[in-house]
Order: C-alpha cells, then sequence, then structure tokens
C-alpha cells in the first residue's frame, strides 16, 4: 500500500513540476539556513564535553573585592591548588594552568611558541588529551621537559617527525634554560577552551620562577576534579574562604565554574579569561532566529499546498465517488509530503556544502556534516519524518475533507475545505 502511495506521489510531482519545484526549492533554503545554524549551536554546546570526566571538573574562579567594588576573575594563586587537595577529600586531583613564552630551537630552526602552557604532572589523568609519544606516567615530572604538539613537532624537526627519535630531543634558547622533550601530544580539538601548542611542567616554576610560588602570584587557571557525587554548591561554600586563612587581608572569594560551562558562560576582568570565548546570549539568539526559519518554511510549504487546494479537489471528489476513505487520502497526501520533504533536505544539503565556506567565515568556524556517521543519518530521516508530519498534516486534514458531491458539481469552499 505504501509503494502505492509513493508512486502515485512521484507521479503528481512530474505531473506539477513548476508547483512541485517552488515548493521543494523554498523547503530547501529555509532547511539549509537551519542546518547551518543547528550545525554552529550544536558545535557551540559540544566545547569540552569530550572529556570523560567533564560533568566532575570545575574550574576555581575568584570574586576580588577592591576599592572600586568586587570584581570576577578567573585566575588564582600558584599554591592554591596544592592546598586545596591537601585539606579537602572530595578532591581527587587539581591541576594548575599558566601561560609561558619560550623562543626554542632545534638545530638551525628557530620556533616562538604561539600557546604555551604551564601546567601540573596530574594534566593527562584530568584531561583527555592525546599522548602520541612519551610515558604518560613520566611527562612533565621534571622541571626541564617539555611536551610539544603535533603542529609544533612539524615545524622543529620537518613534516616527517613522526619517523624520527623526537622523544629525547634537546631543545634549546638564547634567553631561557633548556629543555628536553618528552612527549609529543595530539593538537587539542576545535572544541576545546585549552588550546596550546607546548606544555611546561608546574615544576619549572618550582625551580626558576619563586613569585609564582607565592598566595599573591594570582597567575594560574586552576581546576579541579571532584568526588563522583559531590554536591558542588555544598562544596563551594566549604572553601569559598580558604585564600584568606593564608593570605591575611585577602577577601576575595572562590567560586566553582563547571568545565562544561567555561567556553559559554564565562565574562571576567582584567582579561583574565584567556582563550577564545562564546556568549550563551548569541547562542540563543542563533537558535530563535533557526527555529522562525524552519517556521516560515513550513508556512510557506503549507500555504502553496493549500493554494493548490481547487486544483486536487476534483481528484479528491472522483476518488471518494468510487469508495476512497479518508484515511487513505490522507496518508497519499502525507506520502507527498514526506517525498517532497526528502528531496528537499538533499537540496538543502547540496545548498549547505556550496555555501559552507563562506559560513566558516561568517563565524569563524570549520563545520562540516558528519555524513560518515551513521547517527546523522539516522537524524537525517528522523528530521524528514518530522518536518512531512508537520508540514503535511494540515493540508492532508484539509484536501480529505472535500465533500465528492459538491466538488464534482465546482463547488468549492478553499477556506473550510468542505467543498
Amino acid at each position: 500500500m505504501l509503494s502505492n502511495y509513493f508512486k502515485i506521489a512521484f507521479r503528481n510531482l512530474i505531473r506539477n513540476k513548476v508547483y512541485s519545484g517552488i515548493t521543494i526549492f523554498g523547503l530547501a533554503v529555509g532547511l539549509a539556513a537551519c542546518l547551518a545554524i543547528g550545525l554552529y549551536v550544536q558545535d557551540e554546546y559540544s566545547y569540552d564535553r569530550f572529556h570523560s570526566k567533564a560533568a566532575n571538573i570545575y574550574r576555581l574562579t575568584e570574586i576580588q573585592q577592591q576599592a572600586d567594588g568586587t570584581h570576577p576573575v578567573a585566575v588564582t594563586p600558584g599554591p592554591l591548588a596544592p592546598s586545596l587537595a591537601a585539606a579537602y577529600p572530595e578532591i581527587v586531583r587539581s591541576v594548575r594552568v599558566g601561560k609561558w613564552g619560550y623562543l626554542l630551537q632545534a638545530g638551525q630552526t628557530n620556533v616562538e611558541t604561539e600557546k604555551m602552557l604551564i601546567v601540573d604532572t596530574d594534566f593527562f589523568k584530568m584531561f583527555d588529551f592525546k599522548l602520541l609519544m612519551g610515558n604518560p606516567a613520566e611527562v612533565l615530572t621534571g622541571p626541564d621537559q617539555i611536551v610539544i604538539s603535533e603542529k609544533l613537532a612539524a615545524r622543529l624537526f620537518g613534516s616527517g617527525w613522526r619517523k624520527k627519535s623526537v622523544v629525547g630531543n634537546v631543545l634549546t634558547s638564547s634567553t631561557q634554560p633548556p629543555l628536553t622533550v618528552v612527549g609529543v601530544v595530539a593538537d587539542p580539538p576545535t572544541n576545546s577552551h585549552v588550546q596550546f601548542d607546548a606544555l611546561l611542567p608546574f615544576k619549572y616554576v618550582e625551580k626558576y620562577d619563586e613569585w609564582g610560588n607565592k598566595w599573591n602570584s594570582n597567575n594560574y587557571h586552576t581546576y579541579l576534579e571532584l568526588q563522583p557525587g559531590t554536591d558542588a554548591a555544598a562544596f563551594e561554600q566549604k572553601i569559598m574562604h580558604h585564600i584568606a586563612k593564608h593570605d591575611a587581608g585577602n577577601n576575595a572569594t572562590l567560586h566553582l565554574q563547571s568545565l562544561r560551562d567555561i567556553f559559554l558562560y564565562s565574562k571576567f576582568d582584567f582579561g583574565t579569561d584567556w582563550g577564545k570565548r562564546s556568549d550563551i546570549f548569541y547562542v540563543k539568539v542563533f537558535l530563535a532566529v533557526g527555529l522562525i526559519v524552519l517556521l516560515i518554511a513550513l508556512v510557506n510549504f503549507i500555504n502553496l499546498a493549500t493554494a493548490r487546494a481547487s486544483q486536487r479537489a476534483r481528484e479528491v471528489g472522483v476518488r471518494k465517488s468510487v469508495g476512497a476513505l479518508r484515511g487513505s487520502l490522507i496518508w497519499q497526501f502525507l506520502s507527498e509530503s514526506f517525498l517532497l520533504t526528502t528531496l528537499a533536505l538533499l537540496l538543502a544539503l547540496v545548498i549547505f556544502q556550496w555555501a559552507l565556506p563562506l559560513f566558516n567565515a561568517l563565524v569563524d568556524k570549520q563545520l562540516s556534516l558528519p555524513t560518515n556517521q551513521p547517527v546523522f543519518w539516522i537524524v537525517f530521516a528522523a528530521l524528514a519524518l518530522l518536518v512531512s508530519l508537520l508540514a503535511g498534516t494540515y493540508p492532508a486534514f484539509f484536501l480529505s475533507a472535500f465533500r465528492p458531491a459538491k466538488v464534482l458539481k465546482g463547488i468549492v469552499n478553499v477556506r473550510s475545505g468542505a467543498g
């Protein structure tokens, strides 16, 4: 029965080429716009969610009390992380992240690092950044070690660095101590708020930067991994005034920010939150625009279908007069809607792929359709079904309601659909 419905639907589509073309193209443009916006919103929400322990990782922030009022900042003192870890059993591990700069030299090649970070030994235990070379248990354990990214390895040792003995090489600098490469890490994903091209162990700070170990340093992002099931709000109350216990007169209060909220919900003073950030407000605006565009496309589809009511009325009248039930007519029109929607979605994919470079330049991203993933096609089929129902239900019930006795006499009430 279904195959018969689709066969008739296809014949109607071929018979009415102009109407079909306008309907499909109009819906395709709207769906392509929705697809682009949906992919953008999904990417914004995906930041830092690839970490397996993301639900239990928090960044510490401060609210500082100053003469001109309160100021939220994303940095904390160097000694804070180990002090908290020693005092509270709720903490599984802590990691400090700071910024540093280095002019590295490998042979005759000089490279100035753009995103060098100082991190604690547990960095790779807390975050799911993939170590390609080196022993995870040994990297970042000595003050004169360095872990470099794939991109930096290629700049220092050439494109064939994977075939060379990169680990063990010593990188020199005219102004800084020499460093031994102990690992190569995969470039961080674009949907990570932590971006780097090289990692120095915090033991480097302990050896070469005395100020970084003082309570007034306030120069590091501090991350805590809490025990599963820990009440974050209650724990925040426990640690809120921890700094004052070690730095007399410092009334800054500590607060927890979920790792999954950092990219979209970070508004801090004095440039203390490094890296690229977005804003949940603009994500919501994009989402609202996408829904409005989809609504307009659906309404346009419905209006075009309804406008053809007078042309389809006689067909409905003839089919009802020979015994066709209203239910079968509804299924017929829904089949036509599904066919048109599927073709519109396929055309939307073509339009989207064509406009993708321009859209990526507009939003400063590297978005792409995950067409190689089965879940994409499952969502595609579900979207085709959903849009078909939303766009086709009203026309189907509207057209199937015509009364054969009247429409065969040429009496058609387009507004009510009753004929």
